[in-house]
């Protein structure tokens, strides 16, 4: 017969990703899928054209011996703002320069 090694093991809990996140990304809300072990964390992701509200990973943590939760539990993706091009091509206050300056 076979021997395992190491000879003892202990299953640790994991976290779900969490559910419901409107925009999420197609893939799934965390990077590191819809399981994340127990001390490891969750990076938000959401669709093009959304970014996460919060910069922090989720973590997984806490609970009992036989359940992992995160935290904090969810997350939102907000939608983000499209710079228009005439701002962009706006002229910046204190970086104007005159032919003038350098003569």
């Amino acid at each position: 017969a076979g021997m395992f090694t190491p000879s003892s093991y202990e299953c640790l809990p994991r976290c779900d990703a969490p559910t419901e996140v409107e925009h999420a990304h197609p893939s799934g809300p965390c990077q590191e899928g819809s399981q994340i072990h127990r001390g490891s964390f969750c990076t938000p992701q959401c669709e093009a054209g959304y970014a996460p509200r919060q910069e922090e990973p989720l973590w997984c943590g806490g609970g009992s011996r036989s359940r992992a939760t995160l935290s904090p539990e969810t997350f939102v993706c907000d939608k983000v703002e499209q710079r228009s091009r005439v701002a962009d091509a706006a002229p910046r206050e204190g970086r104007r320069r005159h032919d003038t300056d350098e003569m």
